[in-house]
């Protein structure tokens, strides 16, 4: 495929791609690339437990409303 068309696609397209064509070296450094640039959640170490649950739920919610969006969700 052309790297230009993966340009096009969702993390999830290209993700879904990559896994139906692992041959293809381009399509993995494509989504590795675009993992790199999308945002990391980062969570303090000094977090209690429901503190932690609260985080988890908050990224994938913002996970959720942005792929009904067709936008790029948090990295896990």
């Amino acid at each position: 495929m052309n790297e230009s068309k993966y340009s096009t696609m969702t993390i999830d397209q290209l993700r879904e791609y990559m896994l139906g064509h692992r041959d293809e070296q381009s399509a993995f450094f494509a989504y590795m690339d675009r993992l790199r640039q999308m945002p990391m959640k980062t969570i303090p170490a000094e977090v209690t437990g429901e503190e932690l649950t609260q985080a988890i739920a908050e990224i994938v919610r913002n996970h959720d409303a942005r792929n009904r969006h067709g936008e790029p969700g948090e990295q896990f």
